[in-house]
């Protein structure tokens, strides 16, 4: 079905974060869609994966870098901040 919207509509690239990571917990969020990135093997190029910001990078900021490039090397390429 979305192969076919994206023929229909010309659409190249789908940005995906998980319900979870939005209105639940981040982290949680983020590792759902990071287990389907990997069963899936990110095979579609016009998919991108967005990481919402995790709490504990605010809390412990020296683990940022670390679990910035974990999530990358996942699959991720986005990284979505919001204001509270």
């Amino acid at each position: 079905m979305l192969a076919e919207r994206k023929n229909k509509y010309g659409i190249t690239g789908n940005l995906i974060t998980h319900f979870n990571s939005l209105f639940y917990y981040p982290k949680t969020g983020n590792d759902i869609l990071s287990e389907l990135l990997v069963k899936t093997g990110s095979k579609d190029p016009g998919l991108k994966a967005m990481l919402v910001m995790e709490q504990d990078y605010f809390f412990e900021p020296g683990s940022f870098k670390e679990g910035l490039l974990s999530r990358y090397r996942q699959g991720f390429r986005i990284l979505r901040l919001f204001k509270i």
